[in-house]
């Protein structure tokens, strides 16, 4: 799954599952094509241009109990430079396509790092940065950030912190959790919701 993360103003996105015991079965076919390393994890590693951009992506099946065969998955993408992978790696789109045979629903803990431009003019739900005026003796003059959380019911819906850079870069880091199966387009899924989490705390006028 090819993600384009810089469409969206998005350096970094990854996210991690819930435990879950394997198969042997499907324990077979992970470290078939992915030999595990000394601790029993395997990984899968891609990269692609987008928009003349390089992004690379790692997937990782870490054990986490051998006697149990309890497993989980962890997969980060990032839009940043560096070399082609080897056309022997083993690829995202193998473990996707191994993993997609589990019917239970993975729960994910996702966090997604945006950094919006100047010359985009990003507009934070928050003015900021915030100055304090006539507010006697506090160790600090403004304000640059916020952390901002959504409940639902007693739990963390989604959590956002904004920040603003000297440069005029607007920062917003996202977490939030994200119930489902694993199937082909689940990373595109998980963008999406995202990106729809992130256009409620940041504007843009172009």
């Amino acid at each position: 799954m090819k993600l384009n993360l810089k469409a969206f103003n998005i350096v970094y996105l990854l996210f991690s599952s819930s435990t879950m015991t394997f198969t042997d079965e499907l324990i077979s076919k992970v470290r078939k094509v992915s030999k595990p390393d000394d601790e029993g994890d395997s990984i899968f590693i891609d990269s692609y241009d987008i928009d003349g951009t390089r992004h690379r992506c790692w997937g990782w099946v870490l054990e986490q109990d051998k006697s149990k065969r309890i497993f989980s998955i962890e997969l980060n993408y990032e839009a940043k430079g560096g070399g082609r992978i080897g056309k022997k790696m083993p690829r995202i789109a193998q473990l996707l396509d191994i993993l997609s045979s589990i019917d239970n629903v993975f729960e994910f803990d996702c966090r997604a790092y945006f950094q919006y431009a100047k010359r985009i003019k990003p507009k934070p739900v928050v003015e900021l940065p915030l100055k304090l005026i006539n507010v006697p003796n506090m160790p600090f003059d403004r304000i640059q950030g916020v952390h901002l959380i959504k409940l639902e019911g007693n739990k963390t819906k989604y959590d956002v912190a904004l920040d603003t850079l000297t440069n005029g870069i607007l920062i917003a880091n996202i977490s939030f959790n994200y119930r489902a199966n694993i199937q082909e387009t689940i990373c595109d899924d998980i963008l999406k919701k995202a990106v729809e989490i992130s256009n409620l705390f940041v504007s843009k006028e172009q």
